[in-house]
C-alpha cells in the first residue's frame, strides 16, 4: 500500500542493532536499555526542538493496566481507548473481494507511561505479513490524534492532581 503520509506519526518501528548503530555513528541515549531496544516502538511525531529525532512510546505484550492502551485486535476492556490501524483497502481476488487486516504478530499494548526522544534514522520499518508498515489511522476513535489528546488528557489530570508545597 503506499504512503500517503509523509509524518512518522503513528508508525511502528523497531531499533536498529547496535551494531547498524554502531556503523551510522548513531549514540541512544542511556536511558535506551538493551531491553527497551528489543521492543517496537510507536512514533508519537518529530521532536520540533531536535531535529532528526522522534518521541516514541515503546509496545509490549504485558497488561499492565493504568501503564497500557490495548492495540487491536486485543481487547479494549476496561481501558479507555483501543489503537487501530489503518487497514490496506481490499482486493478482487477470483471474483470476491479479500480484506486484509494490519495486525502485530502479538496481542499487543502500547506503554503510555514513559516516552523516549530517539533519532529517526535509529529506528526501521516494521513490515507485516502483507508488506504494509502497520501505522494508526490519522482521525478517529484509536487513531494517532485521539491518542495524543487522550495523553495531553492524562497529563494535565496528572498534574491538576499534584499537591503543590
Amino acid at each position: 500500500m503506499p504512503s500517503h503520509r509523509s509524518s512518522v506519526e503513528g508508525r511502528v518501528y523497531r531499533f536498529r542493532s547496535e551494531t547498524e548503530c554502531e556503523e551510522l555513528r548513531l549514540t541512544l541515549s542511556n536511558e535506551i536499555t538493551k531491553v527497551i531496544r528489543q521492543h517496537m516502538v510507536l512514533a508519537l511525531g518529530r521532536v520540533p526542538e531536535r531535529p532528526g529525532y522522534v518521541e516514541v512510546m515503546t509496545v509490549t505484550t504485558k497488561d499492565q493496566s493504568g501503564q497500557n492502551l490495548p492495540i487491536s485486535p486485543t481487547p479494549k476492556r476496561h481501558y479507555p481507548l483501543q489503537l487501530r490501524f489503518i487497514n490496506p483497502l481490499p482486493e478482487n481476488v477470483f471474483g470476491g473481494t479479500l480484506m486484509r487486516f494490519t495486525t502485530l504478530p502479538k496481542l499487543s499494548y502500547l506503554r503510555v507511561d514513559k516516552s523516549y526522544e530517539v533519532p529517526l534514522s535509529a529506528l526501521e520499518d516494521v513490515i507485516d505479513g502483507y508488506g504494509n508498515q502497520p501505522m494508526l489511522r490519522l482521525k478517529g476513535h484509536g487513531g494517532i490524534r485521539h491518542l495524543l489528546q487522550h495523553l495531553r488528557a492524562t497529563k494535565h489530570r496528572q498534574l491538576g492532581n499534584r499537591v503543590l508545597v
